[in-house]
């Protein structure tokens, strides 16, 4: 009787300990799957990009030397985990990511 305890608290403290083993850190993915991205052409506007990939999860505007906070040229990034969708005068100029 006394060993069946035992091992029952054993078998108890294996499990619990199981579960709190550290789960290994995810894969790093864009959040905009690969067919999205291929949609997205040089020269489409945000809406265009919207319709296609969603409300970027990041926005961000370039720092010019001099203006640390306005650039001369009206210029977008978008981030979409990996991927950056850049806009220069309204209309897509670049894409990074896949």
């Amino acid at each position: 009787m006394r060993k069946s305890a035992q091992m029952m608290v054993l078998l108890t403290v294996a499990s619990l300990l199981v579960g709190c083993a550290k789960k290994p850190a995810p894969r790093e993915v864009s959040d905009m799957p690969k067919p999205a991205y291929e949609q997205i052409m040089i020269g489409m506007t945000p809406d265009q990009v919207i319709s296609i990939a969603g409300k970027p999860p990041m926005k961000g505007t370039p720092a010019t030397p001099g203006n640390p906070t306005a650039s001369p040229v009206s210029v977008e990034n978008w981030m979409y985990g990996k991927v950056m969708i850049i806009f220069s005068e309204g209309k897509v100029s670049s894409k990074t990511g896949y």
